[in-house]
């Protein structure tokens, strides 16, 4: 019987990127062309992501974690798809890694949620080709809705070493942290940020805050800049901090000495962050994940007394977050007439979407409510809400399908928790359970809640987990 051996083309890839990575090296040092290190850093990861597929997941998260920071320092074509090339290399290192190595196949697996999100994904690939919409605006707004979908997938496969769900879930409570600090910075630098270059001031400038009627009457002049920090928006820093502390609250029932330190010093630093982005939606989402989360961590004795540690740290933040606004934070969330006016814009465009639905019944087309962002020509008809912006783009069948999606992901990631036989894990999934509590409640004031990075990497990433939760219970 002949043998034949499968030959590992890895190896000569690597010896290749070697060799251009050593003259990208010489070329930066003859010259002092930071271009230059930039092309090898990227080489040096594109290399190592395909030898090792899983070493381009967490540069996934981070580079997810300063998007906005790379896009408003230069709008270079290349910082608006650098997510989707990491993407595609992971996925390519992936395929390879599993068809060079069969052992590693994630055979006989049950996958809890695959039926739910295939149909999901499924959907949004038909209404590329909705009549109302063009395919330009139907693939920008595929992109920011499902486009990471597929780290689904990445997760299911990636969770197959149990220790990594520990390891990830503390990396993402760092990227938060360093998100939330970013914020910090950019109050502490005031104008200096700005300066950094005009994309920042474009920016800073269009999140601007001014007081209300209220606050003038008492004194209260000028307008005052909402936070973003290494992020697009004011929206996703919010988000992406409420995101992180109900993981660093979970984190504080696992983590011992140091690290237990550090989880509950972020705590108040994320939340300080939250209040310098002055994202109301965020503020009243943390809110929901906080009650949902001590009510899942209460159910365990030897995690009872976490939860309300998590809320006094918290608490502690709130204060902070009113002296460093000079009480901008408390004049936006409490001022009646800034509340009331975008009331008013949701109640506008809820009645929009509502009138135009028996002429719509299978919406206006993907992106049709600016989905996709700058990769769009059109801003389209803003709905900052995410179940009324998904049924003016897709209609009944498509807002059906969303939450379907939702309400199955949740059921399992309750499962997963109730299952889980470690303590470990039944506080991380009560982390990604009330982490999606998070972006469910935010959705109601905002159409971009499970669009944005890093929160939207995050939740795709961590789905992954919960469908292979059956390796915890």
């Amino acid at each position: 019987m002949d043998a034949t051996t499968r030959r590992n083309p890895l190896p000569g890839l690597i010896l290749i990127g070697g060799i251009f990575a050593a003259l990208l090296l010489a070329y930066a040092a003859a010259t002092g062309s930071l271009l230059a290190l930039i092309a090898l850093a990227g080489l040096v990861v594109v290399i190592a992501t395909l030898f090792d597929w899983t070493v381009g997941v967490p540069v996934l998260l981070f580079v997810s974690c300063v998007d906005g920071f790379l896009k408003h320092l230069s709008d270079a074509s290349v910082n608006y798809i650098l997510k989707d090339a990491l993407m595609t290399l992971i996925l390519i290192g992936m395929i390879v890694r599993l068809a060079m190595q069969p052992a590693i196949r994630p055979a006989r697996t049950r996958w809890h949620g695959l039926l739910a999100w295939s149909v999901y994904v499924g959907f949004l690939v038909t209404q590329l080709l909705h009549p109302s919409q063009t395919l330009q605006g139907g693939l920008a707004a595929f992109r920011a809705h499902g486009g990471f979908a597929i780290l689904f997938i990445v997760g299911a496969v990636y969770f197959q070493k149990r220790e990594r769900l520990e390891r990830s879930a503390n990396l993402v409570i760092a990227l938060c942290a360093l998100v939330a600090f970013s914020a910090i910075a950019q109050h502490v630098l005031g104008d200096r940020w700005m300066h950094l270059s005009p994309g920042f001031m474009q920016a800073s400038l269009h999140y601007a805050s001014f007081p209300s009627t209220e606050a003038r009457a008492a004194g209260m002049i000028g307008a005052s800049y909402r936070m973003y920090g290494t992020l697009v928006d004011p929206a996703s820093l919010g988000e992406a901090c409420a995101f992180g502390i109900l993981f660093a609250v979970a984190a504080l029932a696992r983590l011992r000495g140091t690290s237990r330190f550090f989880a509950a010093l972020s705590i108040p630093v994320m939340a300080v962050a939250v209040e310098l982005s002055q994202a109301r939606a965020s503020i009243a989402a943390l809110g929901a994940g906080m009650i949902v989360l001590v009510v899942m961590l209460s159910v365990r004795r030897e995690v009872r007394a976490v939860a309300f540690v998590g809320l006094i740290a918290v608490a502690l933040a709130v204060p902070v977050g009113v002296i460093l606004t000079n009480g901008r934070i408390a004049d936006r969330v409490l001022s009646s007439d800034s509340v009331a006016y975008a009331a008013q814009l949701r109640d506008e465009t809820r009645d929009e979407t509502l009138y135009e639905l028996p002429r719509f019944p299978f919406g206006h087309g993907l992106g049709s409510t600016g989905g996709g962002g700058n990769l769009r020509a059109t801003t389209g008809f803003a709905v900052d809400n995410v179940y009324f912006s998904t049924l003016y783009e897709t209609g009944i069948v498509g807002v059906s399908v969303f939450l379907l999606f939702q309400v199955t992901m949740l059921y399992f990631g309750v499962r997963a928790m109730v299952k889980a036989k470690t303590t470990s894990a039944y506080v991380i999934f009560a982390g990604i359970v009330s982490a999606q509590i998070v972006m469910l409640v935010n959705g109601w004031w905002s159409q971009g809640a499970f669009d944005y990075a890093p929160v939207a990497q995050f939740f795709w990433f961590f789905s992954g987990a919960v469908a292979r939760s059956d390796a915890w219970a």
